[in-house]
């Protein structure tokens, strides 16, 4: 994940472990981005810790997700820093929006649609993994069968599918079937919770709760790669 992460009148940033943890350039470019709820009090604060804890306070009022504290924060860590740069321009990105002339002349399709941005969101985390004989293009059609699933499962934990069970190569409903069960399993092995979804959701191409059960795959995936906010 690379960041280039400018406030004005702030130097441009491209570590985010090292630059952020003073959350300094944190707190001014919270406070371009929403100065209702994000004030520069933080850049009082002598102490790291505290000025990560008032900085975080103001992007949570933001509505930025909660995924660190503020000792990870000052740990450095690049990639933490990176996922929770990420959760906030996923929360609030200060770009200009596109007039309708720029939004025709680049082809934009109409991201309205139920589901859309979420699924290009999704396919493109999984895409980006480089899996083998995995590339998606359609996330409610491709997943249908259990093999995306699967195989993602695998790739970040592959002690959750024994692939001597999946038919690689299923040719009817009853193939689908088994392989979509073998998901679900593989899912739950990475703790994705299945309250009031099923097998049958990816079979039939269920798109709001595949949605669902995908999202918190991807996340079991970066609290693999970053650990948990305690860790």
């Amino acid at each position: 994940m690379n960041f280039h992460l400018r406030a004005a009148g702030q130097p441009e940033i491209t570590n985010l472990g090292s630059a952020l943890k003073d959350s300094r350039s944190l707190t001014y470019v919270l406070n371009q981005l929403d100065p209702a709820n994000c004030t520069l009090a933080a850049l009082e604060e002598a102490d790291d810790v505290a000025r990560a804890r008032q900085m975080i306070a103001c992007a949570t009022a933001m509505g930025v997700e909660d995924v660190l504290g503020p000792d990870d924060l000052v740990k450095g860590n690049a990639k933490v820093n990176s996922v929770f740069v990420a959760a906030i321009f996923n929360c609030k990105h200060g770009l200009q929006e596109l007039t309708q002339e720029e939004f025709e002349a680049a082809g934009i399709i109409d991201d309205d649609i139920e589901g859309t941005r979420e699924e290009r969101a999704l396919r493109l985390w999984i895409n980006s993994m480089q899996i083998e004989n995995c590339f998606v293009e359609n996330l409610f059609e491709e997943i249908r069968d259990g093999l995306v699933i699967l195989r993602v499962c695998h790739r970040i934990d592959n002690s959750t599918v024994d692939w001597s069970k999946p038919k690689l190569t299923p040719k009817n409903m009853f193939d689908n079937n088994h392989n979509c069960d073998l998901a679900i399993a593989a899912m739950q092995a990475l703790g994705v919770r299945m309250v009031g979804v099923g097998s049958q959701d990816i079979r039939d191409g269920h798109k709001k709760n595949i949605l669902a059960m995908v999202w918190q795959v991807m996340r079991a995936h970066y609290l693999k790669i970053i650990g948990n906010k305690t860790d």
